[in-house]
């Protein structure tokens, strides 16, 4: 491995780093390396964590990656349920309303013995409240377009820019959201209800 030494430039520049050689093959056992905030690293290391008493006391088996929680992964690190930081959120507010309207809706217009509607009616229905609750699953704990974190310098070669606030080269779709405190690929928004 070959460590290029420069003398540094502008404060705004990127710290040197080794560079990687292109033609090696990846190695399959190498756990990823997401491009966390620079911020959060440094309190965790700091602290011993960062982690709140709600999300420890409801979190409490999930791994931080900057303001997500990982509850599942694959051997390389990468999330398959992932919670984003608005959790409290979609367990505290958006379910219940949807099982509270849904709810409703079963009691007074389907369920109840006197209702207007027939039975089949309740086939369909019932199927789909579960199809709308496995979709806010999906939505909400699949992984946002998380980006590993590269601190080639070739990167910024090749039309990537450098991102501060998660000492990273970033592609043009990506962004760093200050909610998640990571750097996500073709990132638009945080959708609080998810």
């Amino acid at each position: 491995m070959e460590i290029i030494e420069e003398a540094p430039s502008a404060a705004s520049s990127p710290p040197k780093s080794p560079r990687r050689n292109p033609q090696a093959p990846p190695s399959s056992s190498r756990r990823k390396q997401f491009a966390v905030s620079t911020k959060w690293e440094s309190e965790a290391a700091a602290n011993g964590g960062t982690i709140k008493d709600f999300h420890r006391f409801f979190c409490c088996c999930a791994e931080r990656l900057g303001n997500m929680f990982v509850f599942c992964k694959r051997p390389d690190g990468s999330p398959i349920v992932i919670a984003g930081p608005c959790w409290p959120f979609c367990c505290f507010v958006t379910v219940p309303m949807i099982l509270g309207a849904c709810g409703s809706v079963s009691y007074w217009l389907i369920i109840r013995e006197n209702s207007a509607l027939p039975l089949w009616v309740s086939y369909i229905y019932f199927p789909v409240l579960g199809c709308v609750l496995a979709a806010l699953f999906c939505v909400s704990c699949t992984d946002p377009g998380l980006m590993e974190r590269v601190t080639d310098e070739e990167a910024g070669e090749g039309g990537w820019f450098w991102n501060e606030q998660v000492g990273s080269y970033r592609p043009p779709g990506a962004l760093y959201c200050r909610e998640c405190g990571v750097l996500i690929q073709d990132y638009d928004h945080l959708c609080v209800c998810i």
